[in-house]
């Protein structure tokens, strides 16, 4: 996947805000990770109870569990998709996938351009 070449189609499922975080609805996110939205919804809502793995990981990112939810209606923030995005990549056991990868493989590559680009301005 080129995620500079992303089809309009999934532009729809981001927002940047003025300070230039993005945050991602859950189908975009689901769609880009390859996943389905159910699935993330069902991580969301173990952080309140007995998190999931994933629910663990945005935990120890920061994020409360019982915040995680308000991804539904608030949108997951960038850093947050970031977690995601490498969970599915590589610690989803069985459940790996490999669009992920190549989200993250691409997300990477475009964050080591901005932050050279960055340091050098």
């Amino acid at each position: 996947m080129d995620i500079l070449s992303i089809n309009n189609d999934i532009k729809k499922e981001i927002n940047v805000d003025a300070e230039g975080k993005a945050k991602f609805t859950i189908r975009g996110t689901a769609r880009l990770l390859g996943v389905t939205h159910p699935v993330l919804l069902k991580h969301f809502q173990s952080g309140n109870l007995e998190p999931s793995e994933l629910a663990k990981m945005l935990m120890d990112a920061g994020f409360e569990g019982g915040n995680l939810l308000e991804f539904s209606s608030d949108g997951i923030p960038d850093t947050a998709f970031s977690v995601i995005a490498l969970y599915y990549a590589f610690y989803a056991g069985r459940n790996c996938i490999e669009e992920a990868r190549l989200v993250l493989l691409s997300f990477s590559s475009v964050g080591v351009r901005a932050w050279a680009q960055n340091v050098t301005n």
